[in-house]
């Protein structure tokens, strides 16, 4: 009975830790958010046992996917229905009406905690240099980023980008740590004005 305690105990930190990776990251500007898929689609499939198991304790039917209904349980009552539809809309990227593995991915690793290797910074990097110039240009994400591209993408870009305009290597690793380490911090639901 201790066990079972404890194992129940673990599930709720489990539960707890992905609600506050999942709301901070429906907060990151899509350039953040674009950030971190390419960081998930680059690390190493052994390296992602801890997140496939947080997925597996939220998704109750067991398919692969998370819908509404299974990401609203898993909050509970620390949303609104309002709040979890604004959420779930932030995270169902593709808006296919349920959020893909691919999709929850991006929102733990970047509250994960765990130090990023530099061999995945640097394919994620890679990933999204379309030219392969050494350099993320605007136009790289733009082209990536679509629908989603704003006025306040592309000032946020500006401003991690630096004088040059593009973003290098060190920066892109400068914007993972400094999403990485708001993404720990923030552990509170804050709705978006």
């Amino acid at each position: 009975e201790e066990a079972e305690r404890a194992a129940r105990g673990a599930g709720r930190q489990s539960a707890a830790k992905v609600r506050s990776c999942m709301t901070t990251f429906s907060h990151l500007t899509p350039l953040e958010r674009l950030a971190w898929d390419a960081v998930a689609f680059c690390t190493p499939p052994a390296a992602l046992h801890s997140i496939r198991t947080r997925i597996a304790q939220l998704d109750a039917d067991g398919s692969g996917s998370l819908s509404r209904a299974e990401l609203a349980a898993a909050f509970g009552e620390a949303l609104s229905a309002a709040q979890v539809d604004t959420l779930f809309a932030a995270i169902d990227l593709d808006s296919s009406g349920v959020i893909e593995y691919s999709e929850i991915v991006g929102p733990l690793l970047s509250g994960a905690g765990a130090e990023l290797d530099s061999a995945t910074v640097a394919a994620a990097f890679e990933a999204l240099d379309a030219r392969e110039s050494g350099k993320i240009s605007i136009g790289d994400v733009m082209s990536l980023l679509g629908s989603s591209w704003s006025d306040d993408v592309a000032a946020k870009f500006k401003f991690v980008a630096g004088e040059d305009g593009e973003l290098d290597l060190a920066e892109f690793e400068q914007l993972l740590a400094t999403l990485g380490e708001v993404s720990r911090r923030n552990s509170v639901w804050t709705p978006r004005p």
